[in-house]
């Protein structure tokens, strides 16, 4: 249980918060949810104004690390990237959270081998691990790299192709492929796993293994 002030936030939320949509990776939409967000004022920085906001749920919120919220006013989507309770006289009256701009939505697939064909090659088969999945997809800054215009968590992929942020409860692999259409598409090389609770940083690079 919360105190007062933790309830008399959710009212506050209601009336001059943000109207959500939490969208969760099993599929199911939670209604009804209210945030307030800060705008990142780093104007000589527009990757981090465009990508990054800090947001503020209720402290009944439904929302946690790897889903997906979208704003109610204007379609907008971010992931979720942690959740750290606020507390007030040894209670949590709220959560404070990064969310993450979703700029794609892709399909996860996964390299099957089966029998034999008629030329003596395996047959090779890539069934949909996930489909239709909102995610961060940055490609790399040439020249300047994205520690130059990012947080310090993309410092560490500068000389890197691309990275993908995606929530954890995909079972995102490498070698899976990240399918963005029939003409671009990538390999997972390495799935960062520990970083952020629920959800997995995803380093990227051309995949020429073809279609």
């Amino acid at each position: 249980m919360s105190s007062g002030i933790g309830s008399d936030l959710v009212e506050v939320y209601e009336e001059v918060g943000a109207s959500i949509k939490i969208h969760k990776p099993d599929g199911a939409t939670i209604l009804g949810e209210y945030l307030d967000f800060d705008i990142n004022r780093q104007v000589t920085k527009p990757f981090i104004r465009e990508f990054f906001i800090e947001a503020s749920f209720t402290y009944v919120t439904k929302a946690e690390g790897g889903v997906v919220v979208e704003f109610i006013v204007d379609g907008r989507k971010f992931l979720v990237m942690n959740l750290t309770g606020e507390l007030f006289e040894n209670e949590i009256i709220g959560y404070n959270a990064v969310l993450y701009k979703c700029n794609e939505v892709v399909t996860i697939k996964r390299l099957t081998k089966g029998g034999w064909d008629g030329d003596y090659k395996k047959e090779i088969t890539w069934p949909n691990v996930a489909v239709d999945i909102p995610v961060l997809l940055t490609e790399r800054f040439f020249g300047t790299g994205l520690g130059a215009v990012g947080p310090q968590d993309f410092m560490e992929y500068d000389i890197l192709d691309n990275q993908m942020y995606i929530s954890a409860y995909y079972g995102v692999k490498p070698l899976d492929r990240v399918w963005l259409s029939d003409t671009e598409f990538f390999q997972v090389d390495f799935v960062e796993k520990r970083k952020f609770e629920g959800v997995h940083s995803c380093v990227l690079s051309e995949d020429t293994r073809g279609v």
